[in-house]
């Protein structure tokens, strides 16, 4: 092969390969943390602002990670990640360990926000799943600086509401995934996963 082709080859894969590495994947899940919050990019609200107080055993189960604005039933907001190695079940509840789980109770929402570190090109998958079972109707949605880029309404456990999403932020711009309440504060917990490739 001539020399200049064979550099020009070296060239392209050389940059290829430094496109993929600069890549930076983010997964909801596997970057929850309790110490802080927000973490990173990652921050747990609701309608009144970020969420306060953290455990290590939310509902007197240890493993099981909750932030939460503090307040009593049926006034509780709670963003929660499975730390214990399995699926766990308590009241009506079924926690699985690779998805979060958000209910606003009364409050009017509760979200999941991811704040866009660098500008450019993310793409974003994932679900909303209903895993209560006796699972209210309710509304999610993502928004990307308060407008709507995703709608669905749970309405029965299980009931799994996938997206795919290529957008392109500029730094700072907010994701939000957002669970609604509905016509009462119960039965409301629903599941999310999340990744996001961005650069």
């Amino acid at each position: 092969m001539h020399p200049i082709r064979l550099c020009a080859m070296c060239a392209i894969a050389i940059s290829s390969a430094f496109s993929a590495a600069a890549a930076t994947t983010y997964e909801a899940v596997r970057d929850y943390s309790i110490k802080a919050n927000p973490t990173g990019p990652w921050g747990y609200l609701d309608e009144n602002g970020l969420l306060t107080t953290s455990t290590r055993a939310y509902y007197g189960i240890k493993g099981l990670w909750a932030w939460t604005n503090g307040q009593a039933f049926c006034n509780t907001s709670v963003v929660s990640r499975n730390r214990t190695g399995g699926t766990v079940t308590y009241s009506t509840l079924v926690q699985p360990t690779n998805e979060l789980r958000l209910d606003p109770e009364a409050n009017a929402f509760n979200t999941v926000r991811f704040q866009a570190p660098n500008a450019g090109s993310y793409n974003v998958s994932g679900l909303f799943r209903g895993i209560d079972t006796e699972q209210q109707s309710h509304q999610v949605s993502i928004t990307l600086n308060g407008v709507s880029q995703y709608t669905k309404v749970i309405d029965a456990y299980g009931e799994v509401g996938h997206f795919k999403l290529a957008l392109t932020l500029s730094t700072g711009d907010t994701l939000d995934f957002v669970v609604q309440t509905g016509a009462s504060c119960f039965s409301l917990s629903t599941g999310l996963s999340v990744k996001i490739v961005g650069p």
